[in-house]
Order: C-alpha cells, then structure tokens, then sequence
C-alpha cells in the first residue's frame, strides 16, 4: 500500500506534463472571474490557471507573476512528497518548518501582494 501511495504523485505529474495541451485546451474554456469582469479588480484566484500551465511548461517566473499560489504550492506539495518518501524509506526528515514564525510571514506577504497588484501597474499581468 505504501508502495502505491508513494508512486501516485509522480504518475499524477508525469501525466499532467503528457497532457498538458489538452489541459491547456480544457482550461480555455473556464469562465472569467466575476469580480475582474465587474470591478476591473484581480482576485486572489485571478491567474491561477495561467500560472498551472505556465508551470506545466517550465515556465516558473512567469507563473509566480501570474499568481504566487499555484508555484508556491505545488514547492510545499513537492517537499511534503519527499518527506513521505525518507520516511518510507527508514529516513524520516522534516524538510518543511513547522512552526507558525515561518508560515504566518509567508501567508501575510502572499495576501499583501495579493492586495497591492491592484494598485501597482507594474504587478498585474497583462
């Protein structure tokens, strides 16, 4: 069981990348937000569907412009896999912090920059 577990995500991510044009395809037709269509304003959800295949080709600068989250997470996804698999193997290591002086920071500047792209040109990506 563990075994399996342990090789699920990789298969995930190898399949993403194989497909990742048909993805591309499918993600072409989600509905625009809501709230940019309204107000003109960029939610915090705004780009994460460009940053996911921005990532799916590579491309991380440009996904981290597009939205931090989906980068950012998918670095957290990757260390918590790894630590599955030391401890799988015998080696269990924390990779990640644990404590909240490490992620509270983290959290605030991802809501901050989330708050100021609307008012600083040079954040939004278009």
């Amino acid at each position: 069981m563990r075994a399996v577990l342990l090789a699920v995500p990789p298969l995930l991510g190898g399949a993403a990348l194989l497909f990742r044009e048909e993805i591309a395809r499918l993600a072409s037709r989600f509905p625009a937000c809501i709230l940019r269509r309204v107000t003109g304003l960029w939610c915090p959800a705004c780009g994460n569907t460009h940053s996911v295949l921005l990532l799916l080709h590579g491309d991380i600068p440009r996904a981290l412009w597009y939205n931090p989250a989906p980068p950012i997470l998918a670095l957290l996804l990757l260390a918590l896999y790894l630590e599955a698999v030391l401890a799988a193997c015998g080696h269990p290591k924390r990779i990640l912090p644990r404590s909240g002086w490490v992620w509270f920071p983290l959290l605030g500047a991802v809501l901050l920059f989330y708050g100021v792209r609307n008012f600083v040109p040079g954040l939004l990506p278009e």
